[in-house]
């Protein structure tokens, strides 16, 4: 089921203009690697989840998803506009990977929005939503 909802993820996120690159992998490898062309929007690999009916195809997992630029462009006014960039184009990821409830939607209508740098490259800014999907696979059971 993980690899159905990167494959959703990555579909979806192709289609947000301004984000160039997506990545599904641990955050630290997507970082080290030289061909990241930001806009970059990472899901965490999500490690847990939740079978609410065991009789139903899906599984309520609990999702990261980081909106990243990169900080040496902009003053401090600037990066309050990339924020609230980077804030539209995440809500806009959201709203379209859960548009279809019969592959994913949220659990309630609650996502949770932190703002400010990458903990390990103060030159690069990010948004992060945290967020429950209830994603479906008629494949599951």
């Amino acid at each position: 089921m993980i690899s159905k909802l990167r494959d959703h993820a990555r579909d979806v996120s192709h289609t947000i203009a301004g984000v160039n690159t997506f990545s599904f992998e641990d955050l630290s490898e997507t970082m080290t690697k030289q061909d990241v062309d930001f806009t970059l929007l990472h899901m965490s690999t999500p490690v847990t989840s939740t079978v609410t009916n065991v009789h139903q195809p899906s599984q309520d997992f609990p999702v990261d998803v980081w909106m990243f630029d990169l900080d040496d462009q902009f003053n401090s006014d600037e990066r309050v506009v990339a924020w609230d960039k980077l804030e539209s184009m995440g809500v806009e990821f959201i709203n379209a990977f859960t548009a279809d409830r019969d592959i994913a939607g949220l659990t309630t209508n609650t996502v949770e929005i932190t703002r400010g740098h990458f903990q390990h490259d103060d030159s690069m800014i990010g948004v992060q939503f945290k967020f429950t999907i209830r994603f479906f696979d008629p494949d599951y059971c």
